[in-house]
């Protein structure tokens, strides 16, 4: 009787670890089931965004598009701008190097000028003083001979 009851126990430990091994596949059967329904659920979440993302793309496609467009468009403004202020720099460093040459010739022309007039007025100075000195030279002259008149009018008077 022993025998059986032992042989009894261990059926029922057979069949434990049987009901345990059910076990672990219900708690794997259940987790795949959740897994499975998971993923049915971002398929579903997946498809029901698709026109959403779909739309988004075709605006993305839309701004893309309408941002070349005005980037092409300001980047031929930026050229048209460059090349009109490179003509504008041009045109400028022209007129300049025109008035600067205008200007060296009139200053050149001018100390011409003046280099003739301050040897002109030397001219003049050396004739002055010329004259001056003519002019003290016959003062001197006149001086000598108002002086030899004025003693000979005293010898003859005062005589």
């Amino acid at each position: 009787m022993s025998n059986e009851l032992i042989s009894a126990a261990d059926e029922a430990r057979r069949l434990l670890r049987g009901f345990k091994a059910f076990e672990e596949v219900a708690q794997a059967l259940e987790l795949a089931g959740t897994a499975v329904q998971a993923h049915a659920e971002a398929n579903a979440a997946i498809d029901a965004l698709k026109p959403q993302i779909e739309a988004a793309k075709a605006e993305l496609v839309k701004i893309k598009s309408a941002t070349k467009a005005e980037h092409d468009k300001a980047q031929k403004t930026i050229e048209a701008a460059t090349r009109q202020s490179d003509l504008v720099v041009k045109e400028a460093q022209s007129k300049a190097e025109d008035c600067l040459a205008a200007a060296r010739l009139t200053l050149a022309n001018a100390k011409v000028e003046a280099d003739e007039l301050t040897a002109a007025a030397a001219d003049v100075l050396e004739r002055a003083n010329e004259a001056r000195d003519a002019v003290a030279a016959e003062t001197e002259q006149l001086q000598a001979k108002l002086d030899t008149l004025k003693a000979q009018a005293a010898v003859l008077l005062g005589a």
